[in-house]
Protein backbone atom coordinates (compact mmCIF):
# COMPACT_ATOMS: atom_id res chain seq x y z
CA UNK A 1 0.00 0.00 0.00
CA UNK A 2 1.34 3.17 -0.59
CA UNK A 3 2.14 6.02 1.98
CA UNK A 4 -0.81 9.04 2.44
CA UNK A 5 0.97 12.18 2.41
CA UNK A 6 -1.02 14.99 4.28
CA UNK A 7 0.25 18.60 3.51
CA UNK A 8 0.06 21.65 6.33
CA UNK A 9 -2.62 23.80 5.40
CA UNK A 10 -1.02 26.79 4.16
CA UNK A 11 -1.09 30.22 6.42
CA UNK A 12 -2.55 31.91 2.71
CA UNK A 13 -5.37 29.22 2.41
CA UNK A 14 -9.02 29.98 2.34
CA UNK A 15 -10.03 26.63 4.14
CA UNK A 16 -9.99 26.96 7.98
CA UNK A 17 -7.27 24.93 10.14
CA UNK A 18 -7.67 21.21 11.32
CA UNK A 19 -9.01 20.92 14.79
CA UNK A 20 -6.37 19.25 16.04
CA UNK A 21 -4.23 21.88 14.97
CA UNK A 22 -3.24 24.76 17.16
CA UNK A 23 -4.75 28.36 15.86
CA UNK A 24 -2.64 30.83 14.42
CA UNK A 25 -2.69 34.19 14.71
CA UNK A 26 -2.13 35.97 11.50
CA UNK A 27 -0.20 39.34 11.58
CA UNK A 28 0.22 41.42 8.46
CA UNK A 29 3.68 41.83 7.19
CA UNK A 30 5.38 44.37 8.13
CA UNK A 31 6.69 47.74 5.72
CA UNK A 32 10.00 48.12 5.01
CA UNK A 33 11.47 50.54 7.11
CA UNK A 34 13.65 52.24 4.81
CA UNK A 35 10.38 53.27 2.44
CA UNK A 36 8.53 56.09 3.69
CA UNK A 37 5.31 56.50 3.14
CA UNK A 38 4.55 59.72 0.80
CA UNK A 39 1.65 62.04 1.28
CA UNK A 40 0.16 63.57 -1.23
CA UNK A 41 1.32 67.05 -0.98
CA UNK A 42 -1.43 68.80 -3.03
CA UNK A 43 -4.08 67.15 -0.92
CA UNK A 44 -2.16 68.90 1.90
CA UNK A 45 -2.19 72.14 0.68
CA UNK A 46 -5.87 71.92 -0.24
CA UNK A 47 -6.56 70.81 3.08
CA UNK A 48 -4.82 74.58 4.32
CA UNK A 49 -6.12 76.34 1.95
CA UNK A 50 -9.57 75.29 2.74
CA UNK A 51 -8.98 76.02 6.41
CA UNK A 52 -7.65 79.28 5.49
CA UNK A 53 -11.03 80.00 3.76
CA UNK A 54 -12.94 78.57 6.58
CA UNK A 55 -10.74 80.71 9.33
CA UNK A 56 -11.27 84.03 6.93
CA UNK A 57 -15.37 83.36 7.21
CA UNK A 58 -15.66 82.95 10.47
CA UNK A 59 -13.83 86.02 11.27
CA UNK A 60 -15.87 88.16 8.71
CA UNK A 61 -18.34 87.08 10.81
CA UNK A 62 -17.61 87.97 14.22
CA UNK A 63 -19.78 90.78 15.34
CA UNK A 64 -16.75 93.40 16.46
CA UNK A 65 -17.83 94.01 19.96
CA UNK A 66 -19.75 91.58 21.00
CA UNK A 67 -17.52 88.22 20.15
CA UNK A 68 -16.00 88.11 23.17
CA UNK A 69 -13.02 86.15 23.46
CA UNK A 70 -13.14 84.27 27.46
CA UNK A 71 -9.33 83.77 27.75
CA UNK A 72 -8.31 83.96 31.44
CA UNK A 73 -5.21 85.55 32.27
CA UNK A 74 -3.02 85.53 35.58
CA UNK A 75 -1.62 88.74 36.58
CA UNK A 76 0.44 88.93 40.02
CA UNK A 77 0.39 92.31 41.76
CA UNK A 78 1.57 93.20 45.14
CA UNK A 79 2.75 89.39 45.81
CA UNK A 80 -0.73 88.24 44.94
CA UNK A 81 -2.09 86.18 41.89
CA UNK A 82 -5.21 87.21 40.35
CA UNK A 83 -6.94 84.98 37.65
CA UNK A 84 -9.23 87.67 35.15
CA UNK A 85 -10.90 87.48 32.13
CA UNK A 86 -8.27 89.27 29.47
CA UNK A 87 -11.40 90.51 27.32
CA UNK A 88 -12.06 92.40 30.43
CA UNK A 89 -8.95 94.11 31.11
CA UNK A 90 -7.82 95.04 27.96
CA UNK A 91 -11.52 95.92 26.89
CA UNK A 92 -10.78 100.04 28.02
CA UNK A 93 -6.44 100.23 27.53
CA UNK A 94 -4.35 100.04 24.66
CA UNK A 95 -1.59 99.39 27.32
CA UNK A 96 -2.72 96.21 28.32
CA UNK A 97 -4.00 95.13 24.76
CA UNK A 98 -0.18 95.79 23.27
CA UNK A 99 1.06 94.13 26.87
CA UNK A 100 -0.76 90.68 25.74
CA UNK A 101 0.67 90.61 22.26
CA UNK A 102 3.86 90.98 23.30
CA UNK A 103 4.16 88.44 26.61
CA UNK A 104 2.19 85.81 24.41
CA UNK A 105 1.60 83.18 26.09
CA UNK A 106 2.50 84.77 29.86
CA UNK A 107 -0.30 84.71 32.36
CA UNK A 108 -1.59 81.00 31.27
CA UNK A 109 -0.89 79.88 34.86
CA UNK A 110 0.29 80.86 38.10
CA UNK A 111 3.93 79.67 37.27
CA UNK A 112 3.81 82.07 34.29
CA UNK A 113 1.96 85.01 35.71
CA UNK A 114 2.41 88.31 34.38
CA UNK A 115 3.63 91.00 36.78
CA UNK A 116 2.76 94.17 37.29
CA UNK A 117 5.30 95.96 39.04
CA UNK A 118 4.24 99.63 39.58
CA UNK A 119 0.68 98.61 40.58
CA UNK A 120 -0.29 97.95 44.07
CA UNK A 121 -2.62 95.39 45.53
CA UNK A 122 -4.81 97.65 46.57
CA UNK A 123 -4.82 100.09 43.38
CA UNK A 124 -5.50 96.78 41.27
CA UNK A 125 -8.45 95.78 43.36
CA UNK A 126 -10.24 98.90 42.64
CA UNK A 127 -9.22 98.53 38.92
CA UNK A 128 -10.93 95.14 38.85
CA UNK A 129 -14.04 96.15 40.94
CA UNK A 130 -15.19 98.93 38.64
CA UNK A 131 -13.96 96.89 35.43
CA UNK A 132 -16.54 93.87 36.63
CA UNK A 133 -18.90 95.83 38.81
CA UNK A 134 -18.27 99.71 37.79
CA UNK A 135 -17.86 100.55 40.99
CA UNK A 136 -14.26 101.00 42.75
CA UNK A 137 -15.39 101.36 46.24
CA UNK A 138 -18.21 98.80 47.04
CA UNK A 139 -18.57 98.33 51.24
CA UNK A 140 -15.69 100.74 51.34
CA UNK A 141 -15.02 103.19 54.34
CA UNK A 142 -12.97 104.95 52.59
CA UNK A 143 -14.30 105.73 49.21
CA UNK A 144 -12.32 108.87 48.42
CA UNK A 145 -9.26 106.90 48.49
CA UNK A 146 -10.77 104.30 46.30
CA UNK A 147 -11.05 106.81 43.98
CA UNK A 148 -7.39 107.93 44.37
CA UNK A 149 -6.13 104.57 43.93
CA UNK A 150 -8.68 103.65 40.75
CA UNK A 151 -7.14 107.52 39.46
CA UNK A 152 -3.80 106.12 40.20
CA UNK A 153 -4.33 102.62 38.23
CA UNK A 154 -6.02 104.13 35.65
CA UNK A 155 -3.57 106.57 34.69
CA UNK A 156 -0.74 104.53 34.63
CA UNK A 157 -2.43 101.58 32.78
CA UNK A 158 -3.98 103.51 30.13
CA UNK A 159 -7.89 103.72 31.33
CA UNK A 160 -8.53 106.99 29.85
CA UNK A 161 -12.50 106.75 30.66
CA UNK A 162 -11.92 105.41 34.07
CA UNK A 163 -9.86 108.03 34.70
CA UNK A 164 -11.78 110.53 34.00
CA UNK A 165 -14.87 108.84 35.86
CA UNK A 166 -12.37 109.19 38.82
CA UNK A 167 -11.67 112.86 38.26
CA UNK A 168 -15.17 113.53 37.89
CA UNK A 169 -16.36 111.82 40.98
CA UNK A 170 -13.03 113.21 42.88
CA UNK A 171 -14.41 116.83 42.12
CA UNK A 172 -17.63 116.10 43.50
CA UNK A 173 -16.57 114.92 47.05
CA UNK A 174 -17.71 116.88 49.55
CA UNK A 175 -15.90 118.36 51.60
CA UNK A 176 -13.75 118.47 48.76
CA UNK A 177 -10.08 117.83 48.39
CA UNK A 178 -7.89 120.09 50.04
CA UNK A 179 -6.17 122.45 47.62
CA UNK A 180 -2.56 121.60 48.52
CA UNK A 181 -3.33 117.99 47.54
CA UNK A 182 -5.25 118.76 44.76
CA UNK A 183 -2.01 120.45 43.76
CA UNK A 184 -0.23 117.04 44.20
CA UNK A 185 -2.14 115.12 42.48
CA UNK A 186 -2.60 117.35 39.60
CA UNK A 187 1.28 117.47 39.22
CA UNK A 188 1.44 113.78 39.74
CA UNK A 189 -1.30 112.53 37.83
CA UNK A 190 -1.09 115.33 35.11
CA UNK A 191 -4.36 116.79 35.31
CA UNK A 192 -4.10 120.02 34.19
CA UNK A 193 -7.27 121.66 34.87
CA UNK A 194 -7.07 121.14 38.93
CA UNK A 195 -3.99 123.56 39.30
CA UNK A 196 -4.88 126.83 38.63
CA UNK A 197 -8.05 126.69 40.87
CA UNK A 198 -5.75 125.29 43.56
CA UNK A 199 -3.08 127.69 43.37
CA UNK A 200 -5.79 130.64 43.48
CA UNK A 201 -7.12 129.17 47.17
CA UNK A 202 -3.68 128.22 48.56
CA UNK A 203 -2.81 132.06 47.25
CA UNK A 204 -5.61 133.27 48.73
CA UNK A 205 -5.40 132.22 52.42
CA UNK A 206 -4.51 134.20 55.13
CA UNK A 207 -1.77 132.26 56.02
CA UNK A 208 1.43 130.96 54.51
CA UNK A 209 2.38 127.55 53.32
CA UNK A 210 3.67 125.26 56.57
CA UNK A 211 7.18 123.33 56.26
CA UNK A 212 5.88 120.22 55.73
CA UNK A 213 3.41 121.47 52.90
CA UNK A 214 6.32 122.80 50.83
CA UNK A 215 8.44 120.20 51.95
CA UNK A 216 5.43 117.57 49.74
CA UNK A 217 5.07 120.72 46.95
CA UNK A 218 8.77 120.71 46.11
CA UNK A 219 10.72 123.93 46.24
CA UNK A 220 9.85 125.25 43.16
CA UNK A 221 5.97 125.29 43.16
CA UNK A 222 6.76 126.26 47.11
CA UNK A 223 8.71 129.55 45.75
CA UNK A 224 6.11 130.21 43.03
CA UNK A 225 3.28 130.09 45.57
CA UNK A 226 5.30 132.83 47.86
CA UNK A 227 6.24 134.96 44.74
CA UNK A 228 2.70 135.12 43.86
CA UNK A 229 1.16 135.84 47.66
CA UNK A 230 3.83 138.87 47.56
CA UNK A 231 2.82 139.74 44.73
CA UNK A 232 -0.79 140.34 45.49
CA UNK A 233 0.42 141.64 48.77
CA UNK A 234 2.38 144.33 47.20
CA UNK A 235 -0.22 145.42 45.10
CA UNK A 236 -2.64 145.74 48.22
CA UNK A 237 -0.22 147.79 50.22
CA UNK A 238 0.17 149.92 46.99
CA UNK A 239 -3.56 150.60 46.92
CA UNK A 240 -3.66 151.05 50.50
CA UNK A 241 -1.06 153.67 50.03
CA UNK A 242 -2.63 155.29 47.25
CA UNK A 243 -5.56 155.39 48.90
CA UNK A 244 -3.95 156.84 52.06
CA UNK A 245 -2.93 160.25 49.84
CA UNK A 246 -4.43 163.57 50.58
CA UNK A 247 -5.58 163.30 46.57
CA UNK A 248 -6.87 160.08 46.82
CA UNK A 249 -9.09 160.57 49.74
CA UNK A 250 -12.28 159.15 47.65
CA UNK A 251 -10.78 156.38 46.21
CA UNK A 252 -12.18 152.86 47.08
CA UNK A 253 -10.22 150.87 49.52
CA UNK A 254 -8.05 147.65 47.88
CA UNK A 255 -9.76 144.46 47.51
CA UNK A 256 -8.15 141.03 47.11
CA UNK A 257 -10.41 140.16 43.88
CA UNK A 258 -10.09 136.64 42.23
CA UNK A 259 -9.02 138.32 38.77
CA UNK A 260 -6.09 139.75 40.33
CA UNK A 261 -5.31 136.49 41.97
CA UNK A 262 -5.83 134.90 38.82
CA UNK A 263 -3.83 136.93 36.67
CA UNK A 264 -0.91 136.74 38.92
CA UNK A 265 -0.93 132.91 39.38
CA UNK A 266 -0.82 132.43 35.31
CA UNK A 267 1.62 134.76 35.46
CA UNK A 268 4.34 133.30 37.51
CA UNK A 269 3.37 129.83 36.70
CA UNK A 270 2.99 130.73 32.84
CA UNK A 271 -0.27 128.97 32.64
Amino acid sequence: MLPIIVHPPSRFSSSPPSPSSPARSITPEKRDAEQPVLADSSASALTETDKACDSAKASSRRHPEFYIQDEMKVMEVGGCLFRVHRYILEQESEYMRQLFVKDGESGSSDDAAIILADVTRQEFECLLRFLYHRTPDAHSSSPVGDLLALLSVATRLSYPKIRAHAIARLDACAPPLDPIERIILAEKHGIEQWLLPAYVAVCQRCHPLEDAEAEVLGVQTATRIARVRERILGEFIAGLQRMLRQEDVGADAPKMDDARVVRAVRDVFGL
